[in-house]
């Protein structure tokens, strides 16, 4: 199972066929917290699924910035501080 620490709550949104879950996040720099939509189905797959598959090919509908938070939960502005 990935670690999720940084996941403060979780919340279904839509239940049904296509279940939608908000997840919130804390960055660990900043202390922001940040909100990300998921299916229920991708993020299962990213709790128990196979380590090789790559973030971008779970969550194909969502940017970047919104996969770093599920990764990590580190902001672009906590990026930023990091490394300026």
């Amino acid at each position: 199972m990935r670690s999720t620490k940084h996941v403060i709550a979780t919340e279904t949104l839509r239940v049904g066929e296509h279940e939608l879950i908000q997840l919130s996040t804390q960055c660990p720099v900043t202390n922001m917290v940040s909100v990300v939509n998921v299916y229920a189905s991708e993020w299962k797959e990213w709790l128990e699924g196979d380590r090789e598959k790559l973030i971008q090919d779970i969550f194909p509908h969502i940017d970047g910035e919104q996969r770093e938070l599920i990764q990590t939960g580190t902001t672009s502005r906590g990026w930023d501080l990091l490394f300026p």
